[in-house]
């Protein structure tokens, strides 16, 4: 199953604010084979996960354009994960 949403906000002629939300029942990921530091990681099924985006939206009359987000990812990996992975990458 998947379920998502979005939704914006357009206060007024340069601001405005953008949404989306997104929830999977099954996801993938990557991870780590644990038993050989030289191989690389494998997509692996993982349970479910959520994604969500915000975002803010200013234009000027010029037409510049600033759009600042925030994105949160449930699959994204840990610090301990990258510091596994980067510590992999200087085996190499």
């Amino acid at each position: 199953g998947l379920l998502g949403a979005s939704a914006i906000a357009v206060w007024d002629e340069s601001i405005a604010m953008h949404g989306s939300m997104l929830w999977q029942k099954q996801s993938v990921g990557y991870q780590f084979q644990q038993d050989d530091l030289y191989q690389p990681v494998s997509v692996e099924k993982q349970g479910s996960a959520f994604q969500a985006l915000i975002g803010l939206n200013w234009a000027n009359q010029v037409g510049h354009n600033v759009i600042a987000e925030y994105w949160y990812d449930s699959r994204a990996w840990s610090k301990s994960e990258w510091q596994q992975a980067i510590g992999r990458g200087e085996l190499l």
